[in-house]
């Protein structure tokens, strides 16, 4: 218990570190650092609320719009990609272009065939696979979701293939920074250059 002498010092240190930590937190979401903003502190994810991705909903509600470039990204952050060897050079270029925003992070890459990375991520042995084809309507029953890649470059010329990764719903976080990098206008360049 405070004593009377007391009680008058421990009031003033409560209101100014409530005083200290709500003009912080304003200030945060007023200069949108760390991706606070007011946009998206009501959305409690990186992913767009209405289109999150679980079990229930349709594979078709995700797309890269829904994705938001990550400010900061936790050291440890680690993601296994696996897939066609037609995308291991834009595999390897966001690992690196990732690895130099977000220090301490860790993508692994590796080009084993698009169906033994299948295997890989229906065991989860892997966070996405790289694929060079649409997914089949088993595979998307199955529970996998793909998202298109390279659609701009595809727009420009109509020979090249169209390139998606795919991941088992529901998403997992780190692989929703990732693919908010991918994205970002870093990764579309490095996607886009290959």
């Amino acid at each position: 218990m405070l004593k009377k002498e007391e009680l008058l010092p421990f009031i003033l240190a409560l209101v100014s570190t409530i005083l200290i930590v709500a003009t912080g937190f304003n200030w945060l979401i007023k200069n949108n650092f760390a991706g606070f903003s007011q946009d998206n502190f009501s959305k409690n994810s990186i992913l767009k609320a209405d289109n999150r991705v679980n079990s229930a909903s349709p594979p078709s509600a995700v797309t890269k719009e829904n994705f938001v470039v990550p400010a900061i990204v936790p050291q440890g952050t680690s993601i296994n990609i696996n897939g066609s060897d037609k995308l291991n050079q834009i595999n390897t270029a966001l690992r690196k272009g990732f690895h130099q925003q977000y220090p301490g992070t860790m993508i692994t890459t590796n080009a084993d065939g698009s169906d033994v990375a299948l295997a890989l991520l229906y065991s989860g042995d892997i966070d996405l696979l790289a694929l060079d084809r649409p997914l089949s309507q088993a595979e998307k029953a199955a529970g996998l979701t793909a998202i298109e890649i390279n659609s701009l470059r595809v727009k420009h010329d109509q020979n090249a293939p169209a390139l998606y990764y795919v991941y088992q719903a529901p998403l997992d976080p780190d692989i929703e920074l990732f693919l908010g990098y991918a994205f970002s206008e870093l990764g579309k360049k490095a996607i886009n250059s290959h």
